[in-house]
């Protein structure tokens, strides 16, 4: 049960109880980090012009099926936040709310933020 608790309810029970919690500003347990605002950069890794083949073919499937694997989504948060591009992790939680079937507010934005 313990388990259970802390990678099934804890995600969909946190969020709604920290304010602002799907953004960086006025969120209490958000690092606020000075992200690059770069809208092209933004674009290109939406749309699969990155450049960098797996991530581009990674987008490709989150645009045209509407899902990806949760490592892919790692891979392509990790590299729009921490990997070449330095942009908000707020942006790739818009783009994933799009185009995720799957998609779910709470865990989506819980998982952009570690």
């Amino acid at each position: 049960m313990y388990k259970h608790d802390i990678y099934v309810a804890h995600p969909f029970s946190f969020p709604h109880s920290t304010p602002n919690f799907d953004k960086m500003t006025d969120n209490p347990i958000a690092r606020q980090i000075p992200w690059d605002d770069d809208p092209e950069l933004l674009q290109a890794w939406k749309m699969s012009k990155t450049g960098y083949p797996y991530i581009d073919a990674i987008m490709t499937q989150l645009r045209e099926t509407g899902w990806i694997h949760h490592l892919a989504r790692h891979s392509v948060a990790c590299f729009l936040t921490r990997g070449d591009l330095w942009q908000s992790w707020e942006d790739g939680a818009t783009v994933f709310e799009e185009y995720l079937i799957d998609a779910d507010w709470s865990i989506n934005n819980f998982n952009w933020q570690w």
